[in-house]
């Protein structure tokens, strides 16, 4: 914002949520003139602003430059899908033993040459 013919204490910045007024008031008398101006801006700050940190500076040609840092913004609730861990068997298995112990079948020969398990 152009505040040329301003003098720095002529200019006031004010905020009020996220309303930022600028106005400024300058006054001439002579014997045979009197001048008066005022200007007077508002500006809506960005939601993501951080006007409470809002700073201004107005530089020697008379530009006013108004600065705020952006807010972190939070993560955005997006849908995702939750990986589901199993733990034991699944729903209708028989449970399986980690370490099943080893199951041993022996088979005998008779005289006669049949096999008999046992």
């Amino acid at each position: 914002m152009h505040l040329g013919h301003y003098e720095p204490d002529e200019v006031v910045v004010k905020v009020s949520d996220n309303v930022i007024t600028v106005r400024a008031e300058h006054e001439e008398k002579s014997k045979n003139n009197y001048s008066f101006s005022r200007t007077v801006r508002q500006i809506t700050a960005p939601e993501d602003a951080r006007v409470d940190q809002l700073t201004s500076h107005l530089t020697s040609s008379g530009h006013l430059r108004l600065e705020a840092p952006l807010a972190q913004k939070p993560v955005a609730n997006r849908a995702r899908n939750i990986p589901i861990t199993i733990e034991g068997p699944a729903h209708g298995e028989e449970k399986k033993e980690e370490n099943p112990v080893p199951m041993r079948i022996t088979y005998n020969v008779d005289k006669d040459g049949g096999d008999k398990k046992h």
